[in-house]
């Protein structure tokens, strides 16, 4: 049986107003996460316990003019919500890399910015409180890292301060997390040294890093003396860590003594982005598919397969986690290519599948990195809407570490996430008889798993068929009606039309109702809506709040598709326009280049009291250099509205009418593929190229041309013999 999963319909629930069923539930302060109750697991039961895991990449370590900045690479401030969206799609550990450059005062005592290790300390607690395990580390201060203000070195000659200066770090973050319990992990620092292979005197310095790391946490008090530590080998490459390189794990003398004597508490951490081409080469359009399963002119050869794959898993495997040494693959993903390749992403939850299978099957831990960022990048979960962007790629994760109860539990976690006032009360009533019903089967022990799967696909399907309540919805229409071709980019989406309306607090919009007409022979995953806040003018590097017609609902009788999406959405993408935002303006999007709309009709908003079924009265198109309109009429209250519908500029093609010569301008012609509208202008005359005393091009002779003067010749003298040796003299030669 295969569990349903909407993720990306239900976690965006952050403005959710009540949760009526309820399963779990938890209030966690900072003083309650601060205990002694700390729960010894071995090796085999923190790796089991971490499972699927997830970085929140580009936040903490993120930074700006030399200084951490958690809004510096274009994410939201961290909230609540998405800690809890991260539970929810079924992850058990998050690693939050933390950047301190900037943030550190002079020596000697080097003392951290308190607002920023509190602000740390901050969502770490909100971690704790949904029962995820924690990785924090130092991230970007090394000096394998881009950017100014690094200083962890090891090419530096002199490590005293760097060592004094990470030392002091590290005793402040120890005694900041002290009395943690288990769910905190110490990750020493990220990505340090270089892509190039290390010299023995620098991986000394770095395994001294390592070193100095262990005993500063070990002395620090509280549980630090018994909760696991990660380290990382040169650069975190598989390869510089497990090979005859030079890494030392690092001595623990100074662990609790109750911690057995054949059981380990240091952890080795790992990267793996094989190959980049696939996973993190942006070039449009190229290596877009992995594995054997992949078209060859789509993927690259080396680094590409299944076998390489597991054979790196199992040599970290079994040079650290056969000797009792858990092994944290740190980072690992691949990005979002689906913009080229409409398979990209069947291909991409297929690797992290098998990465994962193998990171289980081997010991290890596997933790994708999710930078924040969807489109042609890493991003699994949107930051500003909570909402999982990708969720084929979520499930081929967590489902490879969650048993079936497990997924049950999720289930529900997720109906409980539902706002009950979105939906009509008969199908919320139907609704929560089925979710009570599969709280009494999660509540139930020894049931075998076909029975957990089948109350989590009841729940799914009993998602699928509630009926949005009309009174809590705005609608909008779109009558689409030209196609052409030409779509040369994502910064061309085309503008349809702006909605504003002073009256509407665009601020409470809880969901958008979208209806519109389309051809039979545009494939449903290739077009899609965006929407952005009217007075939001640019992009201003947010990810867009897309609609897909695959994700709409048609009507085979007339070709008219409806969907919904999240109006809020809308708004939280694009932070800091909420409380101006009067209206929103819609475009059109392809991601094919051969799909584009080049005539448009008005976007049509419902009044305050009912939802009002409209028709064109009166239309007049837009052109290349004119506005059109659309008139519409409700045929319940005779209700009007008047749309502008926007101009779509010409779109001219070049052609030579003309050539030009070497001598006389040539002319062309610029002509509009929508309209017709076109031009003439002059192409420059190409001048004269000579060569040897003659225009290549068209053979007029060149009159500044001088023939090259003939030598004459002298007899040949002989040669003179040499003494010079063909060769210095080797210190063999030499004679004492």
């Amino acid at each position: 049986m295969k569990t349903k999963r909407i993720l990306s319909m239900v976690i965006g629930a952050i403005m959710a107003i009540s949760a009526t069923v309820s399963m779990f539930s938890a209030t966690v302060t900072a003083d309650d996460v601060q205990t002694d109750d700390f729960i010894q697991l071995n090796q085999e039961e923190i790796t089991e316990a971490m499972g699927a895991s997830w970085n929140l990449g580009n936040q903490f370590d993120a930074y700006s003019n030399g200084k951490g900045n958690e809004t510096a690479w274009s994410n939201p401030t961290v909230k609540k919500g998405l800690i809890e969206a991260v539970k929810l799609a079924g992850f058990k550990s998050i690693r939050i890399p933390v950047t301190y450059m900037g943030r550190i005062g002079p020596a000697p005592s080097y003392t951290i910015d308190k607002t920023w290790l509190n602000r740390v300390q901050e969502v770490v607690n909100w971690c704790i409180e949904y029962d995820l395990y924690v990785i924090i580390n130092i991230h970007h201060d090394g000096n394998g890292d881009f950017g100014g203000g690094a200083w962890i070195n090891c090419a530096a000659e002199d490590q005293t301060e760097i060592v004094a200066k990470f030392k002091a770090c590290w005793e402040q973050i120890s005694e900041k997390f002290a009395d943690y319990d288990e769910h905190l992990i110490f990750e020493s620092m990220n990505e340090v040294g270089a892509s190039g292979n290390p010299t023995r005197a620098r991986y000394a310095n770095f395994n001294n890093y390592n070193q100095v790391f262990v005993d500063t946490v070990r002395k620090s008090g509280g549980n630090n003396a018994k909760r696991w530590l990660l380290v990382p080998g040169w650069y975190t490459n598989i390869n510089y860590t497990t090979n005859d390189y030079g890494f030392v794990i690092p001595t623990d003398e100074d662990r609790d003594p109750s911690i057995p004597e054949d059981e380990q508490r240091i952890m080795i951490s790992v990267h793996y982005y094989a190959p980049w081409d696939f996973c993190g080469d942006d070039t449009p359009g190229i290596y877009s598919q992995w594995g054997k399963d992949a078209d060859p002119k789509k993927s690259v050869t080396y680094d590409n397969n299944e076998d390489y794959m597991e054979g790196q898993i199992k040599k970290v495997s079994k040079k650290f986690v056969q000797a009792g040494y858990p092994v944290i693959i740190g980072e690992y993903g691949c990005i979002n290519k689906s913009a080229y390749d409409p398979l990209n992403t069947q291909f991409r939850a297929y690797y992290c599948k098998t990465f994962c299978e193998f990171a289980k099957q081997y010991g290890c831990v596997p933790v994708y990195w999710d930078n924040g960022a969807i489109h042609n990048s890493f991003g699994l979960i949107n930051r500003s809407t909570m909402k999982i962007e990708m969720p084929e790629i979520v499930n081929a994760i967590v489902d490879v570490f969650n048993d079936a109860k497990e997924k049950l539990g999720l289930a529900i976690k997720e109906a409980e996430g539902l706002d009950s006032n979105l939906y009509m009360p008969e199908s919320w009533q139907e609704f929560l008889t089925v979710v009570n019903a599969a709280k009494e089967v999660y509540n139930t022990s020894e049931l075998n798993d076909e029975a957990y799967l089948e109350a989590s696909d009841s729940i799914y399907e009993a998602m699928e068929k509630l009926v949005p309540n009309p009174e809590v919805l705005r609608e909008v229409k779109i009558l689409t009606e030209k196609q052409a071709s030409s779509y040369e980019n994502e910064a061309d989406d085309k503008l349809i039309s702006t909605y504003t309306n002073d009256s509407v607090d665009f601020s409470k919009l809880v969901q958008l109702k979208v209806t519109f007409f389309s051809y039979d022979d545009v494939a449903d995953d290739t077009i899609a809506f965006i929407f952005k806040p009217f007075s939001n003018v640019n992009w201003s590097g947010w990810d867009p709040v897309l609609l897909y017609v695959k994700d709409c609902t048609k009507t085979e009788e007339d070709g008219v598709y409806t969907g919904y999406i999240d109006a809020q959405a809308v708004l939280a993408a694009y932070s800091g326009n909420q409380p101006e935002a009067n209206g929103i303006n819609l475009y059109y999007a392809a991601a094919e280049p051969e799909i584009v709309l080049t005539s448009y009709s008005a976007m049509v908003a419902q009044g305050d009291r009912h939802v009002h079924n409209y028709t064109v009265t009166e239309r007049v198109d837009n052109t290349c250099t004119s506005f059109g309109k659309c008139d519409f009429k409700c045929i319940e209250d005779d209700e009007t509205v008047s749309f502008d519908l926007y101009y779509a500029a010409h779109q001219y093609l070049t052609s030579t009418k003309v050539p030009p010569t070497c001598t006389k301008e040539g002319i062309k012609t610029d002509t509009c593929k929508v309209c017709g509208d076109s031009f003439d202008s002059p192409i420059p005359a190409k001048g004269h190229q000579y060569e040897n005393g003659v225009c290549k091009n068209c053979g007029e002779p060149d009159p500044n041309y001088v023939p090259p003067q003939t030598e004459p010749t002298s007899p040949t003298s002989p040669t003179k013999p040499t003494n010079k040796p063909t060769s210095k003299p080797t210190s063999a030669d030499k004679i004492t």
